[in-house]
Formats: structure tokens, C-alpha cells, sequence
């Protein structure tokens, strides 16, 4: 297997060209409080910018570079209002959520066991993550899950917040599930 070598100055230059915005040689975490010098970041004007941003983005990042929205509303002192672009190191998709520190902790769950969970939904009907941060993820089902109905009831087990702060019952989640094949996960 060959090991990739994060190219921190080619990366920069593909997300300088892409958000035609300042690039910062950090990326921040715990709701944009912490910064972490691993990989690159821009702040775009909103969410609708950035997911444009990340998918052109994943086209063109090399190989052990991952590019995804994080902080979506720091709560840092003076921080910049926008969405966070972010290109850092990681060999798979699921490293997005080890870099944003996601976790699931009132309900018991850290970043490892968010993990687990996603890679059964991965396997079931494959997903594609474009946004983590702290207690948030965004992701796109790749396919209609067999049984949607039954999928709709393990998201809500998984993140019952996605019912009972969001769209109020599982059968409006299955409807979510079947129109659009994408997931706003939250843990409050």
C-alpha cells in the first residue's frame, strides 16, 4: 500500500482557486474554539458556497487529502461569519470525522462509535460525508436503502434528534430519506 504524503502547499492552491478566499493554514474544531495546524481552511459566505466548494474539491484533492465544510458557526471570540472549507489529512472518508472531532456525547457516544455507525450505513447503501464538526454531520446516500422504512427507524435510533428537534417523525424522515438521499445528523 502506499502511504500518501499530505502536500500542504498543493492543497492550499487548490483551495485558494476553488473559494477565491484568504486560505489559513489551520482548520478549528470544538465549534471553532480549538485550531488545529494539520491541514488548510477558508470561510465562504454560507453553506449553499461551500457544499459547491467541497464537491469540486473531492474531485481534485490528491490521494490522502480530504476536503469537507466544518465549522459552520464558531463560537470562538471574533471569528469570521461563514462556513468553514476545510482540506486536511486523511485516508478515507471517515477520518473527515476524526479531524472534526464529531461525537455524540449525550448520548454516549465518541467519534469512534459515530464512526461505527456510519460505516453500517455505508455498507447498507453506501454514503458520501461532505460536512462534521463537533455535533453535526451531513452526508448523501449513495443509494436508496432496501428498506427505507427500517432505515429511517435505525437513523432515529442512532440520532433521535433528527425526529424530535427536526423533521417531528419517522415516517416524515423515511419521505426525507426517499426525496432527497441525504442525512443532516445533530446531537444536542
Amino acid at each position: 500500500m502506499t502511504e500518501h504524503v499530505f502536500d500542504a502547499a498543493e492543497v492550499e492552491r487548490l483551495l485558494s482557486h476553488a473559494a477565491k478566499k484568504p486560505v489559513r493554514r489551520f482548520f478549528t474544531h470544538d465549534f471553532g474554539r480549538t485550531l488545529d495546524d494539520r491541514g488548510v481552511s477558508a470561510v465562504v459566505k454560507d453553506e449553499r458556497a461551500g457544499r459547491a466548494i467541497v464537491d469540486a474539491l473531492q474531485l481534485v484533492v490528491p490521494p490522502g487529502a480530504l476536503a469537507f465544510i466544518g465549522t459552520t458557526h464558531s463560537l470562538a471570540p471574533n471569528a469570521p461569519k461563514g462556513v468553514e472549507i476545510v482540506v486536511a489529512p486523511g485516508a478515507n472518508q471517515f477520518d473527515i470525522l476524526r479531524l472534526a472531532r464529531t461525537d455524540a456525547c449525550n448520548y454516549d457516544m465518541d467519534t469512534e462509535a459515530v464512526i461505527e455507525k456510519l460505516q453500517e450505513f455505508d455498507r447498507l447503501c453506501g454514503i458520501r460525508i461532505w460536512q462534521a464538526e463537533t455535533d453535526t454531520v451531513q452526508l448523501d446516500l449513495v443509494d436508496e436503502p432496501r428498506d427505507v422504512s427500517a432505515f429511517a427507524v435505525e437513523v432515529y435510533r442512532f440520532c433521535p434528534d433528527i425526529v424530535d428537534q427536526g423533521c417531528e417523525s419517522v415516517d416524515a424522515l423515511e419521505q426525507i430519506v426517499r426525496a432527497h438521499r441525504r442525512l443532516f445528523l445533530w446531537w444536542d
